[in-house]
């Protein structure tokens, strides 16, 4: 009996314990489980209502900006694969970017959710089908038509230009205006096939 008696009284403590007090009334209500409370008396949630400034705060991620280029022949063969015929030398591209000169990195690119990483020009892919990607930029920044420039090696460029702006207004929904260029006219993605 002493027993039974004795963890009765830890189970009622634990159950206790897992609870709050209520400031306003002293009664006892349990922790916030997640579902909805309207503020008033019983809400034990910190910094909820609606005098409170915080009350309407979103965090938002937003995906990171990348350029995805794939670069073939009038056929369709790759000019990135070294082993296509005409293929484009590798060694010899690179990207100009805010005052500064890239080459391929060839440092491998994580493929779960992260901080957007600028690793600049970077060569990925198989045998099968290699792409370029230039990036990464991070989707919340303010980019006002910055240039891209890539430089084949071969006395040829193209020039990619970024626009991208969150725009929050105070009676909608945040959206964001981005857009893309390739020498100057605008395109739909941030994916471009070159034939060259």
């Amino acid at each position: 009996m002493k027993k039974n008696v004795f963890l009765l009284g830890i189970a009622l403590s634990l159950l206790i314990l897992g609870c709050e007090k209520n400031n306003e009334n002293g009664s006892i209500i349990p922790p916030y489980n997640g579902e909805n409370v309207e503020n008033g008396e019983g809400n034990n949630i910190p910094g909820n209502g609606e005098d409170d400034p915080s009350y309407n705060d979103w965090l938002v991620d937003y995906n990171p900006i990348q350029f995805v280029i794939m670069v073939c022949d009038a056929e369709g063969n790759d000019l990135l694969n070294s082993s296509t015929p005409n293929a484009l030398s590798l060694a010899d591209i690179k990207m100009l970017y805010n005052g500064e000169i890239y080459t391929l990195n060839n440092e491998e690119v994580a493929t779960r959710a992260y901080m957007p990483t600028f690793y600049g020009l970077k060569l990925v892919g198989s045998e099968v089908r290699r792409e370029l990607w230039i990036g990464e930029f991070a989707g919340d920044e303010f980019f006002d038509n910055i240039d891209i420039t890539i430089d084949w090696g071969d006395g040829t460029s193209n020039t990619i230009t970024l626009y991208n702006k969150i725009v929050a207004p105070f009676d909608g929904e945040t959206h964001i205006d981005r857009r893309f260029y390739l020498d100057g006219e605008q395109i739909e993605s941030s994916k471009i096939l070159f034939t060259r």
